[in-house]
């Protein structure tokens, strides 16, 4: 009985270990596993004088493979991105069912999409500088996924017949079209320009014509394109543009407008400081104390601390001119005036203050914004009564004079809302000549109470033309 016990047992066990085994011998043989791929460029003695291309231009490879039988796979020419880590470029991984391969075909291509390294033939030329050349034979099986070095020679100043190929493969480059035009602000003018575009290592260059329909012909796959647009004289532009919206200029031109800087006496984006950003250098010299601690449209603008125009950022009177001139400016207000405590905003000078050439302002006195020009002479103004502005919002102000009239018009003084015009005066243009002594303090306020954090002021320019044309305010 014990006997016949044991042999079933033994059975038993032999027959566990048989569908043991079928079961591992099944996972084994079915499956998928990750391969990845690490360029190993080959740089033999011979070869260090030449000229080769550089390997950190490499931005994808192309590669096939085959299974061992020469049957193919779903990786015919197909494109992989590198990454470089540390000094090794490496393929993102691929996965492969479990079974016996080869690669077939290794190139290197860089943003352009131009072959600048390959992996040789077996016989070729090239393949006696390298130890595995093509076909590599490579296994995948339920092990760790694996990492194939792939070695490679630079394709300069060699023949595809050294490479054992009657001809490099035309690697076909996706692209689309889209229309585009620079011209001036305000005036529409068109203008010659260069064309910056970058995407990623992808940049496109191209010299644009003083036409409406420039056609500009872009690599396609990516999100987005960051376009700078620059002619001289000319504030450069700089923007991204999802792939999507250039292609739908494709009828209309994309329309890129250039703020004319030869008017441009001085920009101060109050930036934490207050440099002149136009590169004529008027810089600004702080006033008793201020603070670059509120947020206006662009970033931190400046606040006084003090009242009785006892703090602020001085600037040269003769950056203005007595006879034309713009100044505008974002601002943002968190209080209203207040009379008797913080009663005055002065974003150029200040009510109640002697300050002999212009002062542009906030009263609290039926909540008036006015302008006032003097140089020294008769003192002129414009004023807009009831100015209610949106608190904790900012808004765009700006100051315009010409004495010769705005823009051939019977006008000499405009104060500006958000682009809009809300008030003019077209009387009197008898004020004075002398811009040379006096004060132009920016960002002051007038009352013995003043306290800070009142209202804040940013991204001031002046100009020496009557501008009337604001719709670059967005601008920085």
């Amino acid at each position: 009985m014990k006997k016949l016990l044991f042999k079933f047992l033994a059975v038993c066990l032999i027959s566990m270990s048989i569908i043991y085994l079928s079961c591992e011998k099944e996972t084994e043989t079915s499956g998928q596993n990750e391969v990845q791929f690490v360029i190993n460029p080959k740089i033999d003695s011979q070869l260090k004088s030449t000229k080769t291309n550089e390997l950190s231009d490499a931005e994808k490879v192309i590669i096939t493979i085959e299974t061992s039988e020469g049957l193919p796979t779903d990786y015919s020419q197909y494109e992989l991105i590198l990454h470089k880590i540390g000094s090794d470029f490496i393929t993102k991984k691929i996965a492969l069912t479990f079974g016996n391969y080869q690669i077939t075909e290794f190139y290197v291509l860089d943003a352009l999409d131009s072959i600048i390294y390959a992996s040789p033939i077996e016989g070729s030329l090239m393949a006696q500088n390298i130890e595995d050349p093509l076909p590599i034979d490579f296994i995948v099986d339920a092990k760790e996924s694996i990492a194939i070095n792939v070695e490679v020679i630079s394709t300069a100043n060699l023949k595809p017949q050294d490479f054992g190929l009657v001809q490099f493969p035309l690697i076909e480059v996706e692209t689309f079209q889209f229309l585009v035009s620079v011209s001036e602000l305000g005036t529409g003018q068109l203008l010659i320009s260069d064309l910056t575009i970058n995407s990623g290592t992808y940049q496109y260059l191209q010299t644009l014509d003083s036409i409406v329909d420039n056609i500009v012909t872009l690599k396609d796959g990516y999100t987005e394109y960051i376009l700078k647009a620059e002619a001289i004289g000319f504030k450069q532009f700089v923007d991204t543009f999802f792939v999507d919206d250039l292609k739908n200029y494709d009828n209309m031109p994309l329309i890129i407008e250039l703020e004319n800087l030869a008017g441009l006496k001085a920009h101060y984006p109050f930036n934490g400081n207050t440099f002149d950003a136009s590169g004529n250098g008027i810089n600004g010299t702080i006033v008793g104390t201020i603070n670059f601690n509120n947020d206006v449209q662009f970033d931190k603008g400046i606040t006084p601390n003090i009242g009785m125009a006892g703090s602020g950022v001085d600037i040269p009177t003769t950056i203005v001119d007595s006879e034309k001139g713009c100044i505008e400016f974002w601002t943002e207000f968190y209080y209203t005036p207040v009379a008797y405590s913080y009663g005055v905003y002065g974003f150029v000078n200040s009510g109640h203050w002697s300050h002999n050439v212009l002062a542009l302002y906030w009263h609290n006195d039926n909540s008036v914004l006015e302008f006032d020009i003097t140089f020294n002479g008769t003192i002129q103004s414009v004023s807009f009564t009831g100015f209610s502005p949106v608190l904790n919002s900012p808004v765009h102000i700006a100051a315009v004079w010409d004495r010769n009239g705005i823009n051939g018009s019977g006008e000499y003084l405009q104060i500006y809302l958000d682009g809009t015009l809300i008030q003019s005066n077209n009387t009197d243009n008898t004020w004075g000549t002398d811009n040379t002594t006096g004060d132009f303090r920016v960002a002051t306020a007038w009352d013995s109470s003043y306290a800070i954090d009142r209202y804040a002021l940013d991204n001031m320019k002046i100009w020496d033309y009557a501008k009337t044309d604001f719709s670059d305010r967005f601008t920085e």
